[in-house]
């Protein structure tokens, strides 16, 4: 028998992603540090993914007037945030991970990714 589909929603209800993205932020605010320096302002939050209802992303948000992001550091950002909310899911990433559709960043207002 199939599982009936869980929303948006409720996979950000039940998992807590809400309150996961603002321990993401605080376990790489380092890395950020190091790639953008001190004068950045950073969110990390969970969203609707735009390309599936049911589906969520996770978005990091930067404003950064001084900085630029090489796609390298871009495709590094994507790849920690992953690796921080597999982590802090820990045996729910499996079930989680069914419905996620990866790290969207967006820098000073552009989505580039």
């Amino acid at each position: 028998m199939k599982e009936p589909a869980i929303s948006y929603e409720e996979i950000v209800d039940k998992y807590l992603i809400d309150d996961i993205c603002p321990e993401i932020d605080n376990e790489l605010n380092g890395m950020f540090v190091d790639i953008l320096g001190d004068d950045f302002e950073l969110g990390i939050f969970s969203e609707q993914s735009p390309n599936n209802e049911d589906f969520f992303v996770v978005t990091v948000e930067i404003s950064c007037d001084d900085a630029t992001l090489s796609s390298e550091e871009i495709k590094q950002i994507q790849s920690l945030v992953e690796e921080r909310l597999a982590h802090n899911l820990g045996k729910d990433w499996k079930a989680v991970q069914k419905k996620f559709d990866g790290v969207q960043v967006i820098f000073n207002e552009d989505i580039v990714s």
